[in-house]
């Protein structure tokens, strides 16, 4: 599993060397982490998340399941999906596109 921690440093726009003095270490320690030469210690994963603007389990990677209504009109239309898929067969000729 890949951490996220220089996606989310980009998106708020901090340094490797913000991000560890509001964690409280030093930036080449910040550094491993980053690139995963070093786990990140449990107790700093708070501080990290904090720092970053999200939860310590996006930084880690570990995402919980996306939830969609499929072709449901109850639920709200943020939620709703009304995806397409195409076709495309070997042997040529046009694509089968269904909704």
């Amino acid at each position: 599993m890949t951490n996220r921690l220089k996606e989310f440093r980009a998106r708020v726009g901090l340094t490797q060397a913000k991000v560890a003095a509001a964690v409280g270490v030093s930036q080449p320690n910040y550094q491993r982490w980053e690139t995963e030469a070093a786990p990140i210690p449990d107790d700093k994963l708070g501080k990290l998340a904090e720092a970053l603007g999200t939860d310590a389990a996006s930084l880690l990677g570990r995402h919980a399941p996306i939830e969609v209504g499929l072709y449901d009109d109850s639920v709200d239309d943020a939620l709703s999906y009304y995806g397409e898929v195409a076709v495309h067969f070997s042997g040529g000729g046009e694509p089968l596109l269904l909704s």
